[in-house]
């Protein structure tokens, strides 16, 4: 007699293939009853069932699949809190999230000492390029506005002139003086009071080709921009016949303002 492979019951050795085609149902036989405990023990401890032949071993499976290691819970140093005999734990109060005047009160204190120490350092000079250096003293104390300007009626407070000015209502004119009286300094005011393109020429160097080049920009600057163009000619009086019939056009059309400097009555 021979232990089943599978079911480990008792079969003789001739029906062991029927026994397991069987099913492990038939061809048993019932050893006697005080040989059936010892013989069903002897059979296990011999030879381990199938089922727990093709299982993994024990080590295998603590290397293949390690123990997940249990995460502290969130609540477990709530819950370890010592008791305080019903007051509350004001020593360590629990954080509270800054509001947005806390923060516009920390980074208005980080700023103003920035600003106050730059406000100790000396205030920087204006750079001054080769040119204005180079210039003469009168070139340098030129007066930038009308109200610094001492000695002419017609551009001051109450002057006629003046009134035109603020209106944006610049007539052609020729201002008449002597040298150094201010003839060139109220024409550049003028042009910066109405916000007008200012060009200056010379009658001594400027030919008819020039000026007709001159009346060209500032007819594509009215029709692009709307702005007018101020032209200060100085020694107006030096102007040849041909030159002067050149201005013609465009003053009578009012393309330009032509503003004359000259010594000559």
């Amino acid at each position: 007699m021979v232990a089943c492979p599978i079911c480990g019951k008792g079969v003789k050795s001739k029906d062991i293939n029927d026994h397991i085609d069987s099913g492990c149902e038939s061809y048993l036989e019932s050893p006697p009853l005080t040989q059936n405990g010892s013989t069903q023990n002897t059979t296990a401890s011999q030879k381990p069932s199938v089922s727990s032949f093709f299982q993994t071993p024990a080590a295998k499976k603590a290397v293949s699949y390690p123990t997940p290691k249990p995460e502290p819970s969130p609540t477990l140093s709530i819950q370890q809190k010592p008791a305080s005999n019903g007051k509350p734990n004001t020593s360590n109060p629990p954080p509270r999230k800054r509001s947005f005047e806390d923060i516009t009160t920390a980074v208005k204190e980080e700023v103003e000492p920035v600003i106050k120490n730059e406000d100790v350092q000396p205030a920087k000079k204006t750079k001054t390029n080769a040119f204005q250096k180079a210039a003469p003293l009168a070139e340098r104390m030129r007066p930038t506005s009308l109200d610094d300007v001492c000695g002419q009626d017609l551009v001051g407070p109450q002057g006629v002139l003046r009134s035109l000015i603020e209106q944006d209502r610049v007539p052609s004119m020729i201002l008449w003086g002597g040298a150094g009286t201010g003839k060139t300094t109220i024409a550049r005011c003028i042009a910066s009071m109405v916000g007008s393109r200012f060009v200056e020429i010379n009658s001594t160097s400027s030919g008819v080709a020039e000026c007709k080049k001159i009346f060209a920009e500032a007819r594509g600057e009215l029709g692009l921009t709307g702005r007018k163009t101020i032209i200060f000619c100085d020694e107006i009086h030096r102007f040849s016949k041909s030159q002067q019939d050149v201005f013609l056009g465009p003053v009578e059309s009012g393309q330009i303002t032509l503003i004359g400097a000259t010594t000559v009555c």
